[in-house]
């Protein structure tokens, strides 16, 4: 083992004095799995592995949780664990494009109400507290309806939502 996997090996393996850093641990391991999964789902349904999450029709509709799959089937015959581990990879996407929007259009507000201040920051924090006072959720909800349907319009809508944290 290099140093590097010792040091990450070392990091899992030393104890743990509270229940925060318990916590903690399994919280990475639970983003680590996800984000692994993400990465992964393609190359297996590429290889065969796994079946195309898009292809139905060749399975039994509304088939029980078996061995050859999980957890079962839909109307249309698809796997619906392989639809669930394939949409973990699109759910990751949205979220990182959002969430670098959010930062691209949030920091140099920020920074320009910090430094201007006077009436722009007053103006700023009163449309951030605007967007805080409306329900988030329902907001990207409404505002995804709106844009129509694509992976760039759902990540503007939670763009929307995100731009007062930063």
């Amino acid at each position: 083992m290099d140093g590097r996997s010792r040091a990450v090996w070392h990091w899992f393996r030393r104890p743990l004095p509270t229940l925060s850093a318990r916590l903690t641990r399994v919280g990475v391991v639970i983003v680590a799995i996800y984000g692994l999964l993400a990465v992964v789902m393609p190359l297996l349904v590429a290889s065969g592995w796994l079946p195309d999450p898009n292809s139905g029709l060749e399975n039994p509709a509304f088939a029980a949780p078996s061995m050859a799959h999980w957890c079962g089937t839909d109307r249309l015959g698809r796997d619906v664990c392989v639809r669930t581990m394939a949409g973990a990879g699109v759910a990751l996407q949205v979220v990182a494009v959002a969430v670098a929007m959010a930062l691209v259009v949030g920091v140099p507000l920020g920074m320009v109400s910090g430094y201007m201040g006077g009436p722009i920051d007053r103006l700023m924090v009163l449309l951030m507290d605007t967007l805080y006072t409306l329900p988030l959720l329902l907001l990207a909800v409404v505002m995804a309806f709106l844009l129509g349907r694509s992976l760039i319009n759902a990540a503007l809508a939670l763009c929307v939502v995100y731009i007062p944290q930063y």
